[in-house]
């Protein structure tokens, strides 16, 4: 299964996702498709602001404003900004620049002289500001407070079991192959238990 927004809108409608509303935790790349934003080369890559993909690290949401309806989108979104939840960032860098930056449960109090220093750096080195360091600088209040215990491991392992059912239906995307990832899943539930049903018509010993 290709991860395209066609394929991505018929789950989000087989699982009836605009009854529940449930909560959404993916990486950048699963929001996008969610919010339908342009990948690739896109102008516009943050779902939340205008900001631009060549933007400066001076060039903040701030001064732009907040993002205008259907700006840079394909097509409609599958979800609603405030129903994503973006896993911690991992923001690996060189050792000789900083240390690796990762998101806890707990913000540091001097949170923003920190993220002020990384601009910095990115400044010196005359680099645009990637999206990871745009959420740290414009949309740090957008990650929940214990967004150390918000994980994408089943989003990986998701990826990973896809991988290997395209593997064995050699790439073919069928309604079949999906009804047997479900069945794959009903099966290694562990609170479901099955008991095979003998349907044969036994006839009583009064008979």
């Amino acid at each position: 299964m290709k991860e395209i927004y066609h394929n991505l809108k018929q789950l989000v409608e087989m699982i009836n996702y605009s009854k529940y509303g449930w909560k959404i935790c993916g990486d950048l790349k699963a929001v996008s498709m969610l919010m339908s934003l342009q990948l690739g080369y896109a102008k516009y890559v943050c779902f939340l602001c205008v900001w631009g993909s060549r933007a400066t690290p001076f060039t903040t949401s701030r001064e732009i404003g907040l993002r205008k309806h259907l700006l840079s989108l394909e097509h409609p979104p599958l979800a609603e900004p405030h129903k994503i939840i973006i896993h911690p960032l991992h923001i690996l860098c060189l050792d000789e620049a900083w240390p690796c930056e990762k998101l806890g449960n707990n913000k540091a109090e001097n949170y923003k002289d920190v993220v002020e220093d990384i601009l910095a750096l990115f400044q010196d080195f005359g680099c645009n500001m990637p999206l990871k360091i745009h959420f740290l600088d414009s949309h740090l209040n957008f990650f929940p407070d214990n967004c150390g215990q918000v994980s994408d491991e089943h989003g990986e392992h998701f990826h990973q079991d896809m991988a290997n059912m395209g593997k064995r239906y050699q790439g073919t995307c069928s309604t079949t192959m999906l009804a047997d990832y479900c069945w794959t899943l009903i099966r290694d539930a562990p609170h479901v238990h099955y008991k095979r049903q003998d349907k044969r018509n036994r006839k009583s010993k009064a008979d």
